[in-house]
C-alpha cells in the first residue's frame, strides 16, 4: 500500500470522503464539512527539498468536528497510535477538546 493510500484510509477512517483524485499525480482532495486536506505522495511534482520518512513528522494539523470524544473513540479503537490522550484546553468559544496522533 503506498503512503497516499494509508493516508486516505485514516481520513476516511476519521470521516472524510474523497471529493476527487488525479491518480497519474497520486493526490487526492478530501473533505470533513469544512476541513480540507490534500494528500500526494512524492511524485516530483511539489518536492521543495528532499523527503525523508517519517513523512509530515512535525505537521500540526487542526479540525473543528462536531463530536471529538466521539472521534477519540473511533480512532482508540483501531491501529492508530494515540500519542497524547483526549484533554481540555483554552477556553475560546467554549468547550475544546485536543489529543495527539
Amino acid at each position: 500500500m503506498s503512503i497516499e493510500e494509508v493516508s486516505k484510509c485514516f481520513y476516511e477512517d476519521v470521516g472524510f470522503q474523497i471529493v476527487y483524485e488525479r491518480f497519474e499525480d497520486k493526490f487526492c482532495f478530501m473533505q470533513l464539512k469544512n476541513n480540507q486536506i490534500m494528500l500526494e505522495e512524492n511524485n516530483d511534482n511539489w518536492n521543495v527539498a528532499k523527503m525523508e520518512y517519517p513523512y509530515g513528522n512535525g505537521i500540526n494539523i487542526s479540525m473543528s468536528v462536531e463530536n471529538v470524544e466521539n472521534l477519540y473513540r473511533i480512532l482508540c479503537k483501531s491501529q492508530y497510535k494515540i500519542d497524547k490522550k483526549i484533554k481540555e484546553f483554552g477556553k475560546i468559544g467554549g468547550k475544546n477538546l485536543k489529543f495527539i496522533i
